[in-house]
């Protein structure tokens, strides 16, 4: 039996535990869904920025390419040029300009040599460029191929990210299946309790006892003193789970105990039943006259014994960590807030 009363205690708590993580587990999924569409974003960046430093990597091979095919042909001209001049040996220049024998010709031959070493001068100096741009180029090459490995890096990090926020997504949603259907099975564990008990109290009722005399407690609707002084945290009647749609019966109301004490009863009358009973502990239930039955269940002992007759008030058990409590008119549960004052 304690060992019963113990697996009913961490069930409950464990049933609570879930229900309150359950909207921390919403806000998880939604978070991960966010995370989810930033990192497919990402990679989306990460792929075109590959794409695009290829495309720049790409056209610098190219200048680079074009350099070196152009500096080549400059440095073949320019070679051959000084190699010419070599031949004229020193004061090539000079020597070409007193080599014309009219006289009449030596403005022209000036004219020549002038063209001759501007000429000379622009393909070395077009060598000199070409050389430093393809210097320049091979520097940027580099850079754009460093570029590349780091958003091909980049590209890599990111799909793993990815891939971690879809398991963690894939993780969550298999835990809110998984604690729904913890739900869903013990909503049909309360449905069933609840069935057990009304099978009970009607096994009860239909036991042959003389009539209690005495007013019958239908005239004090709304007037009775509460079995326990404390809150109530589970109202009367059925509750639907908002997120998973589970049909939770209730036909009484739980009542946490402001401080520890005993629970009494509302009106006086006979204990038809004060033992353990699967899934509510300890509890007793109570004829009174007029066709009413009240019941006190979850308690953590038990005052009273079966066919007591009990006095308004009387100490029926002590209470444990909540008391449930029904009011039955006719066999009828009804909302036992409407009874008590």
């Amino acid at each position: 039996l304690e060992q019963f009363r113990e697996q009913i205690a961490a069930l409950e708590h464990t049933l609570s535990r879930i229900e309150r993580r359950a909207d921390d587990l919403d806000r998880r999924l939604a978070q991960t869904e966010l995370e989810l569409q930033l990192q497919e974003i990402r990679v989306a960046e990460a792929v075109a920025s590959h794409e695009r430093a290829e495309s720049a990597w790409a056209e610098v091979e190219r200048n680079v390419g074009e350099l070196e095919q152009s500096l080549e042909r400059l440095g073949d001209d320019l070679r051959r040029r000084l190699l010419a001049l070599y031949r004229l040996g020193g004061h090539g220049y000079l020597r070409l300009a007193l080599a014309v024998d009219d006289e009449s010709d030596a403005l022209v031959a000036l004219r020549q040599l002038r063209f001759l070493v501007r000429s000379d001068l622009r393909s070395f100096e077009r060598f000199r460029s070409t050389r430093e741009e393809l210097g320049v180029q091979q520097s940027e090459l580099l850079a754009r191929q460093k570029e590349v490995e780091a958003w091909v890096d980049a590209e890599v990090d990111r799909r793993r990210e990815l891939a971690a926020s879809r398991a963690r997504q894939e993780e969550l949603i298999a835990r809110l299946e998984r604690e729904r259907g913890s739900l869903v099975d013990r909503a049909e564990s309360l449905r069933r309790r609840e069935s057990r008990l009304a099978r009970l109290v009607d096994l009860l009722e239909g036991q042959e006892a003389p009539e209690l005399q005495g007013t019958p407690i239908a005239e004090f609707r709304g007037v009775l003193d509460w079995p326990v002084e404390g809150e109530v945290v589970t109202p009367f009647g059925p509750r639907r789970d908002p997120r998973y749609g589970t049909l939770v019966p209730n036909n009484g109301v739980e009542i946490v105990a402001s401080e520890a004490g005993e629970a009494r009863a509302v009106y006086p009358g006979r204990v038809l039943y004060a033992a353990p009973f699967q899934g509510y502990g300890y509890t007793a239930i109570v004829r009174h006259a007029g066709g009413g039955l009240t019941l006190y269940a979850g308690l953590r002992e038990l005052q009273v014994e079966r066919d007591d007759v009990l006095a308004l008030g009387d100490a029926v058990g002590d209470v444990g960590a909540r008391l449930y409590f029904e009011i039955r008119i006719d066999n009828q549960p009804e909302d036992p807030l409407l009874w008590l004052r």
